[in-house]
């Protein structure tokens, strides 16, 4: 077996990259040498190739949170990430929406509020002011004023 030292780390991390022309195999965007991170396979040890020190992490992340799971009893990782990549890709736009992603109603913020009210005492100085509505959500009557400034 081929073991590499220590300190030929760096120099073959920077050869690995040249021959990979600069080029991360994971995003395909250019690698510099500064956030460039010599990859391996932490079960046999071998040397795989010169990631984005992000690309080297979340590929390790992917791979802990694999075996952590408890998934790997069921299947190998690379037919589950085949799998997963077939499933991403399938259309459900037929299916209903999950309630946990109803759209969140819009809050007003102060300084919007308060740029609203100026320009509402400003063209209505006979009535009295807006209050803040105490959800910080648009009312009906706060967005019907609204538009009625932006014309």
């Amino acid at each position: 077996m081929n073991y590499l030292k220590s300190k030929d780390l760096k120099e073959y991390r920077e050869s690995q990259l040249e021959n990979q022309e600069y080029i991360c195999p994971l995003c395909e965007t250019a690698i510099s040498k500064d956030v460039s991170a010599l990859d391996h396979d932490h079960d046999s040890g071998f040397i795989r190739n010169t990631l984005h020190m992000n690309c080297n992490s979340f590929e390790g992340m992917i791979l802990h949170k694999f075996k952590r799971s408890g998934v790997h009893k069921l299947t190998d990782i690379q037919t589950y990430l085949y799998n997963l990549l077939l499933y991403w890709e399938q259309d459900y736009s037929n299916n209903p929406i999950h309630p946990n992603e109803k759209p969140k109603a819009l809050k007003i913020g102060k300084r919007e509020f308060n740029k609203l009210n100026k320009w509402y005492q400003l063209e209505y100085p006979r009535r009295k002011p807006l209050s803040y509505p105490k959800t910080k959500r648009w009312t009906k009557v706060l967005l019907r004023l609204n538009k009625e400034m932006e014309k």
